[in-house]
């Protein structure tokens, strides 16, 4: 009388919910897909950087003082911008199962194209969910940005070129 007995007849009718690791973009908890890691690790360090840039151009002009406090704030900008990218860089070792410590890998010069190429796990690891797949306004901003580093590239590349 209290409780139905299910006899295997009856289907779940639960919906089967996704789930998917959030980006966290100040903790080393979690994981990053390649597209989030390639876009948030170019554009918030580098705005951390200029704005606090910014803010030290405009404390330059109150004297030695202000001269002072705009060296202690690039500093600031830049140790915070670093901070965030090796936090990104844990983030995606964990995507692809690996430990945090293969960050150190960024002291080698142009390590961080492995972790632009290298594919995450698609299943649950020991870090957490899946990443969920990139948007198309993400894709969409790390193909800007990709076009305007082979830009670059090329601009000061075919100016070397002339001279």
């Amino acid at each position: 009388m209290g409780s139905a007995i299910n006899l295997g007849h009856e289907q779940d009718t639960q919906p089967i919910i996704a789930r998917y690791s959030q980006v966290r973009i100040l903790s080393t908890d979690g994981r990053i897909g390649r597209f989030e890691y390639f876009f948030y690790s170019l554009v918030i360090p580098f705005l951390v950087f200029w704005i606090t840039a910014a803010l030290a151009g405009i404390a330059n002009h109150f004297g030695e003082l202000g001269q002072a406090i705009a060296y202690v704030l690039l500093a600031a900008g830049l140790g915070a911008a670093l901070i965030i990218h090796i936090q990104l860089t844990i983030q995606r070792c964990h995507d692809f199962n690996a430990s945090g410590w293969l960050t150190l890998l960024l002291v080698l010069p142009l390590a961080n194209l492995l972790f632009w190429v290298i594919p995450g796990n698609a299943h649950t690891n020991r870090f957490g969910a899946p990443t969920r797949a990139p948007s198309s306004l993400l894709k969409l901003g790390a193909m800007f940005i990709l076009l305007l580093m082979v830009a670059t590239v090329t601009f000061f590349g075919l100016r070397q070129l002339s001279l």
